[in-house]
């Protein structure tokens, strides 16, 4: 039976009632949890003699007392990651729902189930609902838990408006009509953050996010096709879908920067899901102490150095290839390249280990072992002579303040003094083997560029970006540094790596399958770095950008020519002006309805209109190393604003930029874009 406006009201009514005994019920047991937690810390602390002392006749009793600690701390947060899931379900507990033959199953975020086992929402995730996600109606199929194609005769589709709880509209619909609530969602957002938009997903979207956790697939859509929103379902998915085998701690995203982890922060909680590891290359790699005193050029600076000269340009691109690559790989495959080690010294310069001694142990331990395993044997001859060398000062230094008449005090203090001074002579050592930093990376790709006649010459204050990498590829391939615990990981902005950086982070991560999103399009320098049709991947490509209006659609195809479909609203014409005064970018800023974003070309030129705008409006300067997106209205250097929206763009500095950036920057905008020149 197809119920009426008053049916569904009533049956949203009743699924909120429950949703709120519910709470009612969990915070009384939630209150009762943390009465015993803290009776039972009392009870321990009380205890003067209370410890865990294996010897005590008490032992069995103490162990049990905290075992019982343990378990109601971890309940307590089980109730507690329960309650704040039913708080968020109040607001909207499903936002759809399927007819099928013989029931209807409302979707949600969260699966609902009442006294009786009634299943009154059903989680989006679930197989069953992805017949939500299809177009059309009839019979149609959806697979199992365990693989099985089961078939359904849907008779429709609704969709539904609630907020706060209240029902305030429903549309019926043979084909899933996400495209008009999505552009709808896109044109009135003003929130800063990515947030879910799982009502609205398309049913290309959809077979992406329901792919198996163990295969690679490459994504490839225009500016607003959803390919981060994909990617965050995805991760939902796969913590539903895989939740015997994996948890959060298994799946990691790789961003194009820092900002982007608080800007999809609010996606999974919102789902009902912990945040999984966000992270980027780059400050993966920092973590890595071989690299720290490093100075890599910014981003900014490899792009301006890329248009200013062709021969860096040419340089660049050979670095990155696949083919110098594969030639590096031959070159260490083969021994064609020399290892070259570095003098192990101590505080005042002394040489501990020379890099003769370093180089025969590397040729004598080569002829048994493979090249990871020969420098990890090396490191362990290393620590075996820092502790000798080690114990040798403190002897001396301990009988030296032994005999010393005029020191006072016990021997115990004498040998804290000792060991201590010992440790600070011998700092540097510890630092040179612990950080593998013995070895001269920068001198073996030197001979290995050589090889493929190509220059390098070590900068140790600013390093090109081609050139930081390839030390990098290399360190991952003769030092063991792989994490397994890593089952799948998605990177955005894929187009933006080189084969080399990918490679990097499959040394890095060797057991994870990985989604990969991008857009050949958004790349800001001269041409692609990455050739992706020489990769053997599943690929999916999406066709629709819900992003900006069609007025902004129009001028994105006069910089790049793309068969992308528009979905939305006219909009307001793109506006192009010279030379305007600050009092013009601030009213700008006034009237929007929602945030604006000043695109800038360098963080100077961000810096100086902040201090002319921020005394008149309230306005948010945004740095590479800025950690979260703050909400409302920012200024932004062009290099940071990749993945970002807003709901007005100005683009200042408008004739600085050339077509690539210009592209990127326009498809920022969700429904005013202004192209200032100055």
């Amino acid at each position: 039976m197809l119920l009426n406006f008053n049916d569904e009201k009533n049956f949203l009514k009743e699924t909120v009632s429950f949703i709120e005994n519910e709470i009612k019920s969990l915070n009384s047991y939630h209150l009762n949890v943390k009465k015993k937690i803290i009776n039972q810390r009392k009870k321990m602390n009380d205890n003067e003699n209370w410890m865990l002392n294996f010897d005590s006749a008490n032992a069995v009793d103490n162990v049990q007392d905290l075992t019982f600690l343990r378990s109601e701390e971890s309940n307590y947060n089980h109730i507690d990651e329960k309650l704040t899931i039913y708080k968020r379900l109040l607001n909207r507990p499903y936002f759809g729902k399927i007819m099928l033959e013989e029931e209807s199953i409302y979707i949600g975020t969260q699966t609902i189930v009442d006294n009786d086992y009634n299943i009154l929402v059903c989680d989006w995730r679930a197989p069953i609902a992805s017949l939500f996600y299809e177009t059309g109606v009839g019979d149609l199929q959806y697979k199992s838990e365990d693989g099985r194609k089961i078939k359904e005769y849907v008779k429709g589709r609704r969709q539904f408006k609630i907020k706060n709880g209240e029902l305030l509209s429903f549309v019926d619909s043979d084909v899933f009509i996400g495209d008009s609530e999505l552009i709808n969602y896109k044109i009135k957002s003003t929130d800063s953050k990515l947030t879910n938009i799982v009502n609205t997903i398309q049913q290309d979207q959809n077979e992406i996010i329901r792919l198996p956790i163990n295969e690679d697939v490459l994504v490839l859509g225009p500016p607003g096709s959803g390919k981060t929103a994909i990617a965050m379902q995805r991760i939902a998915y796969l913590l539903f879908k895989y939740k015997h085998k994996i948890t959060h701690d298994n799946l990691m995203f790789i961003a194009p920067n820092r900002i982007f982890n608080d800007y999809v922060s609010n996606v999974l909680p919102e789902l009902g899901e912990k945040n999984i590891q966000i992270d980027s290359l780059k400050s993966m790699i920092a973590k890595i102490l071989y690299f720290k005193n490093m100075r890599v050029e910014s981003k900014a600076r490899m792009i301006d150095r890329l248009y200013a000269s062709k021969e860096d340009s040419d340089v660049f691109y050979k670095k990155t290839s696949g083919e110098f690559l594969d030639f590096m790989r031959d070159e260490l495959a083969e021994d064609k390249c020399d290892f070259h080690f570095k003098d192990v010294k101590d505080e005042q310069h002394h040489i501990i280990i020379n890099s003769t001694t370093l180089q025969s142990m590397f040729l004598e331990l080569r002829e048994k072992h493979d090249v990871k395993t020969t420098i990890q044997k090396i490191k362990n001859r290393l620590v075996n002579a820092y502790n000798k060398e080690y114990q040798k000062i403190y002897k001396t230094l301990f009988i030296k303040l032994n005999s010393n008449d005029a020191y006072i005090g016990e021997k115990s203090d004498l040998d804290k003094q000792a060991k201590k001074e010992a440790s600070r002579m011998l700092k540097r050592a510890k630092r040179t083997i612990n950080n593998y930093q013995f070895i001269d990376i920068p001198k073996m790709y030197r001979d290995i560029c050589h090889h493929y006649q190509l220059d390098f010459e070590y900068k140790q204050k600013e390093m090109y970006q081609e050139d930081f990498w390839a030390l990098v590829w290399l360190y991952t391939k003769i030092i063991k540094v792989s994490n397994n615990d890593f089952k799948h990981i998605l990177i955005d902005e894929v187009q933006d790596y080189s084969i080399i950086q990918l490679d990097i982070i499959h040394q890095l991560f060797p057991e994870a399958h990985f989604t990969f999103l991008g857009d050949m399009n958004q790349s800001f320098l001269v041409k692609s770095i990455i050739d992706f049709s020489k990769m053997t991947i599943n690929t999916k490509t999406l066709t629709t950008s819900y992003r900006s209006t069609k007025s902004i659609n129009r001028y994105l195809q006069t910089l790049k020519s793309t068969d992308t479909k528009v979905v939305g609203e006219e909009g307001k014409d793109v506006v192009e002006a010279s030379h305007v005064s600050t009092s013009y970018i601030i009213d700008i800023v006034t009237q929007s309805s929602g945030s604006v974003a000043i695109v800038v070309p360098s963080q100077k030129e961000a810096q100086s209109l902040y201090e002319e705008l921020s005394d008149n409006i309230e306005i948010y300067l945004i740095e590479e190393n800025d950690t979260f997106v703050p909400e409302g209205n920012v200024l932004i250097p062009y290099y940071l604003v990749k993945g970002f929206e807003y709901h007005t763009v100005i683009s200042w500095g408008h004739h600085h930029y050339n077509q690539n950036i210009k592209y990127i920057i326009g498809s920022r905008a969700i429904s005013q874009l202004y192209l200032i020149d100055t």
